[in-house]
């Protein structure tokens, strides 16, 4: 096809568009909000599991070691700790730092009453492991070492971690295929009322021998121009409203929260991803929905 016949069939595209305002205002509107939830539901997924993995990352086993040993024997044992698979960090805690402790938990309902008791606590570690759905199997091989008195393992907190992460993970993308095929629908239905509008010309074209390439083009560039429009309209409100909450959660002063800010994924990080990833979606739901439209007219 020459340069100048594609010319003409973008412009008659746009021109369709021109002509069947309300129905292509009403397209990418529908189009807008279906991006708007899908993309938020992406960055929602994305997010939630960035925080829990952090929080994951907190989750620790606590070990006891066995009153009979003495701190510079107990923190030996660490290399050995180190050296398990899963254990990507050991920290030790000797018999008066545990004591400490205590004492400090205990100094808030009233002083001295942990005076005149001798260092009765024993030493400790406290184990970060690398993936937390291991730690069963981690917590087992620890508790089979010879000089460990006792384990402790948040095994509750540990599957509601990964629960959480795991519901978000497949609801997000559940969500995101849905409002895909809702997309491909409105837009199929946008270009069908064009093309039952045009019904009489494209039988004339066929008939004068125009091929279906010529008669699809002008609606591609109409499904495809409603995508990309929509996409770009849903970049930019996703993105500022994202802004805004991030900004917002960062303004609050509130200990447990800012320790969790690291987790949250920036908007420099991702805009790219979003604008990139919701144009091209915008445009392959374009494609794929007057394809559905077109072809059924296409056979005079």
């Amino acid at each position: 096809m020459r340069l100048g016949g594609l010319r003409y069939l973008i412009k008659q595209g746009w021109r369709n568009m021109g002509a069947n305002r309300l129905m292509t205002f009403a397209g990418v509107g529908v189009l807008t909000a279906c991006f708007l939830i899908t993309g938020i539901a992406a960055l929602l997924s994305m997010n939630v599991g960035r925080v829990v993995d952090h929080l994951a990352s907190l989750n620790e086993i606590i070990i006891t070691v066995k009153m009979d040993v003495d701190d510079a024997e107990a923190e030996g044992y660490g290399v050995q700790l180190r050296a398990l698979p899963n254990v990507q960090d050991a920290e030790f805690i000797s018999k008066a730092a545990a004591f400490d402790e205590v004492k400090d938990l205990l100094s808030d309902y009233g002083e001295g009453l942990m005076d005149g008791i001798d260092h009765i606590f024993p030493a400790k570690y406290n184990v970060t492991v690398q993936d937390i759905n291991y730690i069963d199997e981690t917590d087992a091989q620890i508790r089979a070492l010879d000089w460990v008195e006792r384990t402790y393992v948040s095994n509750d907190i540990t599957s509601i971690m990964l629960t959480i992460r795991n519901a978000v993970t497949y609801g997000g993308w559940g969500l995101v295929i849905v409002l895909a095929v809702v997309s491909v629908i409105v837009i199929s239905n946008t270009i069908r009322l064009t093309v039952f509008a045009r019904r009489r010309e494209i039988s004339i074209m066929k008939y004068v021998g125009a091929t279906n390439t010529f008669i699809r083009l002008p609606f591609f560039v109409e499904g495809m121009t409603v995508g990309i429009i929509a996409g770009v309209l849903a970049t930019g409100i996703i993105c500022g409203v994202y802004y805004l909450v991030y900004e917002y959660i960062r303004s609050m002063y509130n200990v447990w929260i800012m320790s969790l800010m690291d987790s949250l994924i920036p908007l420099g990080e991702i805009w790219y991803l979003v604008a990139v990833g919701t144009i091209l979606l915008g445009m392959l739901l374009g494609g794929v929905g007057t394809a559905f439209s077109v072809r059924k007219h296409l056979k005079v």
